[in-house]
């Protein structure tokens, strides 16, 4: 495409991205292109690799059983034999005196600290490596990039953390137990919203502290709104959809959008003006209280 322009529009030009254009329509050139000829051996090694692909598929599916209805009953046939063969266990006898005091706690820290070990422990232990490379390049990468496209990409590398922040209690269906404690709508939610904060403002530190020292402190605040905002987002969407897939697939496409450089699905602060910072706010809000209203409703109807 870019030999055609050259050719036929007499433009020098390289294209740099394809996508969504927001310039306004009398400064887009446009132009029909008719394709080209596509070389036969072009179209053979692409055939080739597809060959490959088909391949990889059949050799895997030698080894892969996990929709094969037999290989499940073996497994389930395999597995009570070994449970018969398991000699039982001797009853234990609990010792109350030997159990630690019970001691009454109102407050929200633990809860705050409990939230951040499940953050932390969420998923492999090794992509806390990817992690801490991420907040490197924020503190080394050139300003412009770093907040532009390695703070959204860290950001998104959260979503399995994210996803399930309000939403694990249905899943592993204790639910109940933590509607029935004392304030969860005070205690419970506030520390989980909390946690997921930190978690967003902790990996954008670095940043923090460029910003700092270059005096420059819109762009922090801008920050600190964008974390806010993606953690509520997360939230608000988990409770009112009951799961994880609605945030993970939108902020997958925000995150897209970004990269992309569209300019109103910047929720992080990278072009932060004071409108745009008391938009990201209000939004915020927004979802706060329709988060508690729903979280509420289903506490009372439980």
């Amino acid at each position: 495409m870019e030999e055609y322009v050259k050719t036929n529009l007499g433009v020098e030009g390289r294209v740099t991205s394809m996508g969504f254009n927001f310039s306004p329509k009398n400064e887009v050139k446009v132009f029909e292109f008719n394709g080209m000829d596509w070389p036969i051996g072009f179209l053979t090694s692409r055939l080739l690799w597809i060959a490959f692909g088909v391949g990889l598929v059949l050799l895997s599916s030698r080894f892969f059983h996990r929709f094969d209805v037999h290989e499940k009953i073996k497994t389930m046939k395999k597995s009570k034999t070994l449970g018969e063969m398991a000699e039982p266990a001797s009853p234990k006898t609990i010792s109350l005196s030997a159990l630690p005091a019970i001691t009454v706690d109102y407050g929200i820290t633990s809860f705050i600290k409990t939230e951040l070990l499940m953050l932390y422990r969420k998923g492999s232990r090794w992509f806390w490596l990817v992690n801490v490379g991420g907040m490197i390049a924020l503190l080394f990468a050139p300003l412009a990039t770093a907040h532009q496209f390695i703070l959204p990409i860290l950001w998104f590398l959260q979503v399995g953390r994210w996803s399930d922040l309000t939403t694990k209690e249905k899943t592993n269906r204790i639910h109940h137990f933590t509607y029935a404690a004392y304030q969860p709508l005070r205690r419970l939610l506030p520390s989980q919203l909390m946690a997921g904060v930190i978690l967003a403002l902790v990996l954008a530190s670095p940043l923090f502290v460029r910003y700092a020292i270059a005096q420059e402190f819109l762009p922090i605040a801008g920050i600190i709104a964008g974390g806010i905002f993606i953690v509520l987002f997360a939230a608000c969407l988990g409770i009112i959809s009951g799961g994880k897939k609605l945030f993970e697939v939108l902020l997958f496409a925000i995150t897209y959008m970004n990269l992309n450089r569209v300019p109103f699905a910047d929720y992080f602060g990278f072009s932060t003006t004071a409108s745009s910072l008391v938009i990201v706010l209000t939004l915020s809000i927004v979802m706060a209280a329709l988060s508690w209203m729903v979280r509420s409703y289903e506490i009372r109807h439980s």
